[in-house]
């Protein structure tokens, strides 16, 4: 799996950093592993410099629609996901 994560409990912060290309499978198994690790909550850095994106617009409505069933199962509402960074690089490619 490219994306690698590192759960720190005492700091209740996550790092994900990816590497190669990133799939639906991928990001759903990050999101696993958070979830198993008991660490929703948690700060989370994600290092998405060493990955390229291969998601289908599909793909990613799919994981909208995990993100929004999971976050009503859970009572959790929009505005306590917290703040969130998304940067394009030189060539207009999600980073």
């Amino acid at each position: 799996m490219p994306i690698y994560v590192t759960v720190y409990h005492l700091d209740k912060t996550i790092i994900g950093k990816t590497e190669g290309e990133v799939t639906l499978t991928d990001i759903e198994g990050y999101l696993d592993d958070i979830v198993r690790a008991k660490a929703v909550r948690y700060r989370k850095i994600f290092d998405a410099t060493s990955g390229t994106s291969v998601l289908s617009p599909q793909d990613v409505e799919t994981l909208r629609d995990r993100h929004h069933r999971r976050s009503a199962h859970a009572g959790l509402f929009r505005h306590s996901l917290g703040p969130a960074l998304a940067q394009r690089d030189d060539a207009g490619s999600l980073t």
